[in-house]
């Protein structure tokens, strides 16, 4: 038997069909949109996944900024020194703000997705999959890297009339791993998902969890 899926807004219970690629089904009640097909593939998720793993890896790794002082010196910081700096100012409040919005919820977000998505990909269901799927939006929800960047980018602007700002590679892969989180956001499907994880206990992994 087909599975039943209830409508979000009605609640009307109905068979699932299979649709086209790009297609959309709408509730036979109310119209409501039930579902729609891939967009882009489980193959789309994981090399994004895997992509922002690399950078966040590269992000946390080298400086954000450099300040050339001239005679004076020349310093350079990465995120977490960043931190480090911050709790050393007296403020621990705002530095664990920072490494919870900046470090720790894009890392589980990421961590979350690549354990997802990568083994379903390759053909097993993962343990735990039910947590990771938990895990995953309620991380996207608390990672503003988005807003730590901005923020950056306004005090290197200020700072240039002091010092020679000299922007890091690590500012560059925040930059890119912005982008990156958003389509993951965006292609991500909990369906599809839940899908593969069904092939795959069945066996059909074969050819129906690449596709």
């Amino acid at each position: 038997m087909d599975p039943l899926i209830a409508c979000p807004e009605c609640d009307t219970l109905q068979r699932e069909i299979a649709l086209p690629r790009g297609g959309r089904a709408e509730c036979c009640r109310c119209g409501e949109t039930l579902y729609r097909s891939a967009r882009g593939g489980l193959s789309h998720t994981v090399a994004l996944s895997l992509a922002a793993l690399v950078l966040f890896i590269i992000a946390n790794s080298l400086p954000i900024a450099a300040l050339d002082l001239g005679p004076g010196g020349y310093t350079q910081t990465t995120l977490f020194g960043t931190v480090e700096a911050v709790r050393g100012q007296g403020r621990p409040f705002v530095a664990l703000m920072i490494l919870w919005t900046g470090i720790v919820a894009p890392a589980l977000e990421i961590g979350a997705m690549v354990y997802m998505t990568l083994p379903l990909w390759l053909g097993y269901c993962p343990h735990g999959l039910s947590h990771a799927f938990r895990i995953a939006p309620m991380a996207r929800v608390w990672s503003l890297m988005d807003v730590f960047m901005l923020a950056v980018a306004v005090a290197l602007v200020k700072l240039g009339d002091l010092a020679h700002v000299v922007p890091g590679h690590a500012l560059f892969a925040f930059g890119a791993l912005i982008v990156l989180l958003t389509a993951v956001g965006i292609l991500f499907d909990p369906r599809e998902i839940w899908l593969h994880a069904e092939a795959n206990k069945a066996g059909r992994f074969a050819a129906e969890a690449r596709q």
